[in-house]
């Protein structure tokens, strides 16, 4: 089994060299794999390695990445809190230590945020704003059938 696990950047250009980090660290895990082990052993290892070479998108990285795979397995987990060690890690099982003490830290929650005219909805994770939703509902602006409702109400009141 290989672990991956390292620190990412979120904007570009930083994030472009994710992408040559983690190349280089696959190259590194074919060459310890290569030498320790028969490559028939390996072979489907291999290629899930070469599947997080072609398929890594750098645009969605946070703070830290965490890989895992095995012959079984490809997961590939991004964090929202930076790992305090790097590197490929070659082991009968997955180091899962980190991501545990992670989950435990993070604190996801809601801001809505309200205007006379508009009302978003935001998802954010610990102290970082992780995206706005947008469903039918959110955002929900202001439309002119609106004004001229509250317009009608108005002067019904004042006649009144």
């Amino acid at each position: 089994m290989c672990n991956y696990f390292f620190y990412t950047h979120r904007t570009i250009p930083d994030n472009l060299q994710d992408e040559i980090r983690l190349k280089n660290y696959i190259k590194e895990a074919e060459q310890r794999l290569e030498s320790e082990f028969n490559k028939k052993e390996i072979a489907s290892l291999l290629s899930n390695l070469e599947k997080v070479k072609s398929g890594f998108e750098v645009d969605k990285n946070i703070e830290s990445i965490h890989i895992f795979i095995s012959n079984d397995t490809l997961e590939i987990i991004r964090s929202n809190w930076p790992v305090t060690n790097e590197g490929v890690l070659i082991d009968e099982t997955f180091a899962i230590r980190s991501l545990i003490k992670n989950y435990n830290r993070e604190e996801e929650y809601y801001i809505l945020f309200l205007t006379q005219k508009n009302v978003h909805l935001y998802l954010a994770n610990n102290d970082v704003l992780i995206r706005e939703i947008e469903t039918d509902d959110f955002p929900f602006n202001e439309e002119k059938y609106n004004l001229i409702h509250l317009n009608k109400k108005r002067t019904v009141m004042n006649i009144l």
